[in-house]
């Protein structure tokens, strides 16, 4: 078996409606929405290749715990991640020893693939605002995975582990995220050790994010 990457590079799913009720009328607050960073845009393609990413490390993960890869998002607790240009989940293909996940667009080129820890796409190592803008795609995908978690147990999660998601670090120094969770709050933020560092999202409001200039 080769180690499928965990660390995230771009993100993510967004949420077209991000208010999630429920009996006692609590409210999912809406998640940032912002493609557009201060210093550059991130791309369907970007995002698309770090969900491909995060499902391959929750993979390893699930491995780890069940002795076999996940055969299907749902399985290992990963519903609702979709490429941000067609929606859909991912293709995932998993058994005993193997595991890939592809980019679901109809068409060809599609994002590509992760076929057994090996990606279709050129890798070349991160400029300081790439890693920013990765780490900011990572809270993004950790925001959103918060909402979905919220609609199912209606309180947000107290850290990564509990919603499945150990393992997802700051490409930077390599640490996991700062989570606070309650009955109606959330706030996750970058963990360098060091000002300023790559932002945080508020109660569904990144840092980074104008919401006046972004559509």
């Amino acid at each position: 078996m080769r180690t499928l990457s965990v660390i995230g590079v771009m993100v993510l799913f967004f949420l077209s409606a991000a208010c999630t009720t429920s009996e006692d009328n609590l409210t999912a607050p809406p998640l940032p929405t912002g493609m557009s960073g201060e210093n550059g845009f991130i791309t369907n393609a970007e995002q698309c290749h770090t969900n491909m990413r995060t499902l391959a490390g929750q993979a390893v993960i699930f491995y780890a715990e069940n002795g076999r890869y996940p055969r299907d998002q749902e399985e290992m607790g990963m519903s609702g991640i979709v490429c941000p240009e067609c929606g859909e989940e991912y293709n995932i293909i998993g058994d005993g020893d193997y595991f890939y996940v592809g980019c679901p667009l109809p068409f060809s080129p599609n994002h590509g693939n992760i076929d057994d820890g090996v990606v279709s796409w050129p890798e070349e190592p991160q400029t300081p605002e790439e890693e920013q803008n990765a780490c900011r795609a990572n809270m993004r995908t950790i925001a959103s995975q918060a909402v979905i978690f919220f609609a199912t147990y209606e309180r947000y999660p107290r850290d990564q582990e509990e919603m499945g998601m150990s393992g997802i670090v700051c490409p930077t120094c390599g640490q996991e995220y700062e989570l606070i969770g309650g009955d109606d709050y959330f706030y996750v933020e970058c963990p360098l050790p060091f000002s300023p560092d790559h932002g945080n999202i508020d109660n569904g409001v990144a840092s980074w994010h104008d919401p006046e200039t972004d559509m």
